[in-house]
């Protein structure tokens, strides 16, 4: 199995898009991210977008007008994710009836607010992902032959690493696909001496359903922690980001922050023609960058030429 730092990355799939990057320097996203709210009930420690918070969200036709613009220019997939809870929106459900006749890839980063089996059998039936809390199943069953892949995820850290197998014990691997886990960064807390002794216990804990995100702990033991190797960011042209007011940002890490346009007012091609399709400033940059992976293998792809290009 290839792993994400290498050419075997998904991303190596979309070959029109990536020769149209290297040949043209920018290129239409193949993924986007949409906020459909930013309402959350729920205050996670360690929650990178809690300041966003508010009572906004898309509306139906706003949702429909921003796939459209999306989907024309070759979007394949959008996750329903963001500054909150995408199913605090009471419009999750046209957002992903309308995502299904683009006939566009879905996933999900959820708590899954109040779970019913009328929501597990849709979501079952649209969704090829879903990322959430590990909340209570109480009996809910899944589709049968459903293609979706549900993750119960645990943010571990100093204090709770120890209770890895506690965490296993508590998810509902006949309902869940997996249980994974990943470490918990809180702004401040730099000390990251727990973390071999963590990924000891994951590699023990480790089997066919029990999966941990391995190279955002190994990139906390880092000299620098999650120190960037690579000069150059080139990822925030393949993975769109919108908030709930239809704003499109610079990248996922910076919704809310790095405003480039707006695409209810706007159309996909104007705000791409004033964007920055690459970046080298990484100081505004969180630890743990989500496209981090991605741009590891974009490095590789569209980066510098090796230095012996006759070589393979």
């Amino acid at each position: 199995m290839s792993t994400l730092s290498d050419p075997g990355h998904k991303i190596g799939r979309q070959f029109k898009v990536l020769n149209h990057f290297a040949e043209h320097g920018w290129a239409y996203p193949v993924s986007a991210e949409i906020d459909l709210t930013w309402r959350c009930a729920l205050n996670c420690a360690g929650c990178h977008s809690k300041w966003l918070h508010a009572n906004q969200e898309l509306k139906p036709g706003e949702i429909e007008r921003i796939l459209r613009k999306l989907t024309i220019k070759g979007l394949k997939s959008v996750v329903w994710s963001g500054g909150g809870d995408p199913m605090e929106s009471p419009y999750w459900k046209h957002a992903m009836d309308e995502a299904s006749k683009w006939k566009l890839s879905q996933g999900l980063y959820s708590y899954v607010p109040e779970p019913t089996q009328e929501k597990v059998d849709y979501l079952d039936n649209v969704l090829e992902f879903a990322y959430t809390h590990n909340f209570r199943t109480k009996g809910l069953r899944r589709v049968k032959d459903s293609k979706n892949v549900w993750t119960a995820g645990w943010l571990v850290d100093a204090s709770t690493w120890q209770r890895i197998e506690e965490y296993i014990e508590k998810t509902d691997l006949q309902f869940f696909n997996y249980v994974d886990f990943r470490p918990l960064i809180v702004p401040g807390a730099d000390d990251y001496g727990w973390v071999p002794d963590a990924i000891e216990a994951l590699k023990k804990a480790e089997s066919a359903q029990v999966t941990w995100a391995r190279y955002k702990f190994e990139d906390l033991l880092e000299p620098i922690p999650g120190e960037r190797h690579y000069k150059t960011c080139y990822s925030t042209d393949f993975t769109a980001s919108i908030g709930p007011n239809g704003d499109m940002y610079q990248c996922l890490n910076r919704r809310g922050v790095t405003v480039i346009g707006n695409l209810l007012t706007e159309s996909l091609e104007e705000i791409w023609a004033r964007k920055a399709h690459t970046w080298t400033d990484f100081d505004g940059c969180r630890l743990l960058c989500r496209n981090h992976e991605l741009n590891k293998t974009l490095g590789y792809l569209l980066g510098a030429e090796p230095r012996h290009a006759s070589f393979i």
